[in-house]
């Protein structure tokens, strides 16, 4: 029987943090009833998606059936079917059947106040016995990489984009699984939301555009039966605020009944809109779940 393994990057509440990539969480008792399926490391189908992640200044080209998370921190994690029911599974408490691994890759931002070189970061983040750092380019990407072997092995990849702040760190089990990231990564021109057009300007002055960009990059797509877009501006003439809301039902899941894009923006000086803040939240299918829009996962 295998150790059950959740990254430090999904933190799920209950477990005992053990430092390193790993949290180890002893798993209660398979019952009879309501027990978790469909938690094995699902095979990733041949179709892909084109996945834009404006905060980290890149896209990566993603199998069609894999999921991702959006953290409360920032942070995003890439996950295969499997591990996102497992995930499900245990935020719900739901009972396993046996145990199984999580192998994620997430991406976060980290701040370089003093400026330092991409070598020079890497090697201050780096901890662990007999780190291997190296170095490489791929598809145009100056990345660092760092492999640590410890109680649970781990691998950090580095790298900057333009108008991202700070420097964004990948995270994987190892080297190799983030060399396959970067393989389907290509580096967006401009990584603020507004220049996501970059061929159309004017749409930078629509929030709605904007917003309809940001929840793209969260896992909207117009997969669904029914779909409604609500906005509210803080004023009614020249708004300098205003929240998107789109809420799409109808969804080809059986335990997802329909997601909600909640999309907050601020007016610069130019008149260009750019995302404050962004949440996900869902509705599950009778039995699955939470009946209204919450930010609790479906069964």
């Amino acid at each position: 029987m295998n150790k059950k393994l959740v990254g430090n990057c999904l933190m799920i509440a209950g477990a005992i943090a053990l430092g390193g990539i790993g949290i180890s969480r002893q798993l209660p008792p398979a019952t009879s009833q309501g027990v978790c399926r469909n938690t094995n490391d699902l095979s990733a189908v041949d179709a892909t998606r084109i996945v834009k992640f404006e905060q980290f200044g890149i896209q990566l080209e993603i199998p069609r059936n894999f999921r991702t998370m959006l953290r409360n921190d920032g942070s995003i994690s890439i996950l295969r079917p499997g591990d996102f029911n497992l995930i499900r599974c245990l935020a719900q408490g739901t009972p396993v059947l046996g145990t199984d691994a999580i192998y994620p890759q997430t991406l976060r931002r980290q701040p370089n106040p003093q400026n330092l070189t991409l070598q020079e970061f890497a090697q201050g983040r780096t901890v662990g016995p007999n780190p291997k750092v190296s170095r490489a380019s791929i598809n145009g990407i100056d990345v660092v990489f760092a492999e640590i072997q410890s109680q649970f092995d781990v691998a950090y990849g580095w790298y900057e984009a333009p108008d991202v702040p700070g420097i964004v760190e990948v995270q994987s089990v190892n080297k190799a699984s983030l060399v396959n990231l970067f393989d389907q990564a290509t580096l967006l021109a401009q990584a603020s939301e507004p220049l996501l057009f970059a061929n159309n300007q004017g749409a930078a002055q629509d929030p709605l555009m904007v917003a309809l960009a940001t929840a793209k990059g969260l896992g909207y797509t117009p997969e669904s039966f029914r779909v409604s877009i609500e906005r509210q501006n803080d004023t009614v003439e020249n708004p300098q605020r205003s929240t998107v809301t789109i809420t799409q039902e109808g969804l080809l899941d059986d335990s997802v009944r329909g997601q909600r894009f909640t999309i907050s923006l601020n007016k610069n000086a130019n008149g260009i809109w750019t995302v404050r803040d962004r949440q996900v939240t869902w509705r599950c299918q009778p039995g699955r779940g939470s009946q209204t829009y919450s930010a609790q996962l479906c069964l």
